[in-house]
């Protein structure tokens, strides 16, 4: 059992935070865990929109090496439609129409 004894030391209470620096660290904590989810659904958001960005530079890209070998192996065909497109060349008897949206 136990029994009080004058000389014995007294025990000193736990000490509580205060709740008012409770409050402080709990909102720190809320605030911080939102910027972080924010931070994480932009970053994926920008990381897909970048993955969308590449896969049409590929497509691009495959286009213009397309292109680029009909004109290496002397395709008239590709020359023509270059210049067609690029330079707006016709031929002899050809009307040009261009139409405005």
């Amino acid at each position: 059992m136990w029994a009080y004894r004058p000389n014995q030391i007294q025990r000193r209470p736990k000490k509580r935070f205060h709740p008012k620096i409770l409050k402080l660290v709990f909102v720190g904590v809320v605030l911080s865990f939102l910027v972080w989810v924010s931070a994480f659904f932009y970053l994926r958001h920008e990381v897909q929109k970048l993955a969308r960005q590449e896969r049409a530079l590929l497509l691009t890209k495959e286009d213009l090496q397309k292109k680029v070998q009909r004109l290496e192996k002397g395709d008239l065909s590709a020359y023509e439609e270059v210049a067609r497109q690029k330079y707006g060349l016709i031929k002899k008897h050809e009307r040009l129409i261009i139409f405005k949206d």
